[in-house]
Formats: structure tokens, sequence, C-alpha cells
């Protein structure tokens, strides 16, 4: 969440049950104490936070797209998409024991078996990387990623995971089968459904220099109006239509 961050240490979400936006510790927000044992906090950071650290600077570049070779770098990205969900505490997936104790078996098992995983999704999704400007930034939903709808080559629509990495940059767990040409005309529909479409997301994330750069009430006109779109999209036939025309954007003052 240090992308996110107002000030070091700080960043600021909004809550939709409250209307209120707020100020958090980012250690503390979304955090739970003893939720993950050192051991798979240790192994969490060696396979999914180091490498994904290390090949964030080339995700933003338009050429490394669907072009990332190095095993440990494409294999952070399949896990963090994959286990995202079930290292927030909030998303009630965490909470329950019996996945607690699945993901620690899964995490501190033999490495080779995540490997196989990996290589088992792969077979049928594929990481797509996308990325944003200033304007039309994305916000971090506090269940760690949203479902978006994507279409097929052969016209239906499947659901595709996404997860903001960077408030500009967000990646997918997409089917194989995704129109990328169709996508790329659409894919400004991230940026309003990653403030999430019914109660499940709560807290929403802004990016630091949004709160900087704007007044309170301007931020949350913005979210509530992103949200109402999300939900009354996804609840009627607008969805459709709306996938291949505009997006919502900020003016940043």
């Amino acid at each position: 969440m240090r992308n996110w961050e107002h000030e070091s240490g700080t960043i600021w979400y909004f809550d939709f049950k409250e209307n209120a936006l707020k100020r958090a510790f980012t250690k503390k927000f979304l955090s739970k104490k003893g939720l993950n044992s050192i051991e798979v906090e240790q192994r969490i950071n060696r396979l999914i936070e180091a490498p994904l650290k290390q090949c964030m600077n080339f995700l933003s570049s338009t050429s490394y797209r669907e072009k990332i070779t190095d095993w440990q770098h494409l294999r952070s990205l399949y896990l963090h998409l994959l286990f995202q969900n079930m290292r927030s505490s909030v998303a009630g997936i965490s909470t329950d024991q019996e996945n607690i104790k699945k993901f620690e078996t899964i995490f501190l098992g033999d490495e080779s078996k995540l490997d196989e995983l990996v290589h088992f999704v792969e077979t049928n999704f594929k990481i797509v990387i996308r990325s944003s400007q200033e304007d039309n930034f994305f916000c971090l939903p506090d269940v760690g990623s949203f479902m978006i709808p994507v279409k097929q080559k052969d016209n239906t629509y499947r659901w595709a995971l996404s997860a903001p990495i960077t408030p500009l940059i967000t990646i997918l767990l997409a089917p194989r089968t995704i129109d990328m040409e169709f996508f790329e005309r659409s894919a400004h529909v991230l940026n309003l459904f990653c403030v999430g479409h019914n109660a499940r997301f709560r807290k929403i994330i802004i990016p630091g220099y949004v709160k900087s750069q704007n007044t309170d009430q301007q931020i949350t006109l913005h979210l509530t109006e992103k949200r109402e779109k999300a939900i009354s999209f996804f609840q009627g036939s607008q969805l459709i239509e709306f996938l291949s025309k505009g997006s919502i954007k900020m003016n940043i003052l």
C-alpha cells in the first residue's frame, strides 16, 4: 500500500458505509495481528513482494506487456492475484481458520508445488498489465482486488480478476481467450470498477497525490459518482454498451 501513501506511513481512504474520507497508518490499515505466521510472511515476501518490487519499473512499459520472461517475476504476479484476497483481513476469506490453514500449507510447502499451481493456472489464464494516467487513477479496494467482465474472441464475456499495484498500474488475471484489441479500447472501465459495485467494497484507498490536490468534497463526490455508476452497470444492461465507450475522469487541480 506504500504506493498510495499521502505522507510517509499514512494513507487516505473513503469509507462508503460512513460516507467519509479518513486517514490511517499504512501498517495498521487492513492488517490483523497474528493473521499469518512469521514463516508465512517471510515466504510471501520472498516469493511475491520482493520479485514484484524488482519488476515494478518494467510493468509501466508498454513494450513489456505480456513479455515477462523472468519466471520469479511472472510467478509473483500470478501468486499476487491468486492470493491477494486471502491476505486481506477484511475480505472474509483470510479470517476463516480453515482457509488460514490451507493458505499456510500452500506457502510453507514445497516451492515446486507453487510452480505447478501457477503453470496449471497459466494454461487457461494470462497476466495482462494495464497502465493509466494521473487523472484516471486506480483506487485500491480493501479486499485487494475486483472483478471485471472482459470480451472473448467468440464475442462472449467472462470474468477477469484485477488487482491495482500502484495508482497508475493494475494487473489482471484474464482468460487466454480475451479479445485484446477490444480490451485495449474498453480498459477504461477498470478505473470505474476499482471502487467496487456492492457493500463488500467498503473502504477504498485513494492515491496520496489525489488527496493533496483536491478538496475532501471533490474526492467524495467523485468516488460516490463512480460507485453509483458501477452499481448501475452491474445491475443493468448498460454494462455491455459502456464497455466500448468513455470513462469518468477526475480533474486534478
